[in-house]
């Protein structure tokens, strides 16, 4: 991931929550299970709908095998070390 992408999207979200701490009394209204049901699940239909669901499915298993942390023995360094070295 770039420093551009990573700026970016710090500042969307930066700004997605700004505007709401500025315009709401209280910004837990904006907090409902059914809207997020209704905008993820409906995110998730729709890219059901445009891409084979192989893909779909191989970026959902993707995107959690990169949120998870990485298992890296000792072993596994000195060979990257190694490797790196050669």
């Amino acid at each position: 991931m770039s420093i551009a992408t990573l700026v970016g999207v710090i500042a969307a979200f930066g700004l997605f929550f700004g505007s709401i701490m500025f315009t709401a009394d209280n910004p837990l209204m904006f907090v409902d299970a059914a809207s997020f049901v209704m905008v993820f699940g409906g995110t998730l239909s729709s890219t059901f709908i445009a891409y084979e669901p192989r893909y779909v499915l191989l970026s959902l298993k993707l995107i959690l095998k990169i949120m998870a942390a990485p298992k890296i023995g000792r072993e596994v360094l000195k060979a990257e070390v190694g490797r790196i070295i050669k």
